[in-house]
């Protein structure tokens, strides 16, 4: 079943099945890229949270143009859905495999900022798509973990990543300029959802 793109999102991303897709290729690169590499599970968990931030770029950028204007629709919920599951994968290897899931370790070795807003997210952004994809219209949850998100992103990558972590971040900073300039230039020429 293909859903019909709102005037708010181009057709391409629009189709939900596209997310999927998405999904399973960067997926199948983050996991499969680092085979060659000599520390398997820190380079895996360093490619499934650019994979997370690829797939979240859509979400992102349709959450910025659609918020109080018209619903999220179906495209968002892929795209946001997707960007959840790379980030469960990039968790389990951050926190399941490198630290045995040992939370002490865990916070001993990101510290409490760190480790803190790695669960917080997941735990917001779990809530975010578990009631995306129930009849809950939760407004203020997508805005949290987006808002969330897009912090922890651009602050991991820009401030602290080594390359290329930081092309990733960039990324996501266009990504959310454009879906910004987007939505001024549709509310300076009177462009409207509704019409």
């Amino acid at each position: 079943m293909t859903a019909m793109a709102s005037p708010m999102q181009p057709r391409l991303v629009a189709m939900p099945s596209l997310a999927l897709f998405g999904f399973a290729l960067a997926m199948a690169a983050a996991l499969l890229g680092p085979l060659a590499s000599s520390d398997l599970v820190y380079n895996r968990t360093r490619f499934t949270i650019w994979a997370t931030i690829l797939l979240a770029i859509p979400a992102v950028a349709s959450f910025i143009l659609a918020i109080g204007r018209a619903s999220l629709g179906p495209a968002w919920r892929a795209w946001w859905t997707a960007a959840l599951g790379a980030y469960l994968v990039h968790l389990w290897y951050g926190f399941g495999v490198m630290f045995a899931g040992d939370f002490a370790a865990t916070f001993a070795a990101q510290g409490t900022l760190v480790a803190g807003s790695n669960f917080l997210l997941a735990a917001v952004w779990l809530a975010s798509v578990a009631s995306a994809w129930s009849a809950l219209s939760a407004p203020w949850l997508h805005g949290l973990a987006t808002l969330l998100f897009c912090v922890s992103a651009i602050t991991s990558t820009l401030l602290f990543g080594r390359p290329p972590s930081p092309w990733f971040g960039w990324a996501l900073a266009a990504g959310i300029a454009a879906a910004a300039i987007g939505r001024l230039w549709r509310r300076a020429g009177g462009t409207s959802v509704n019409r």
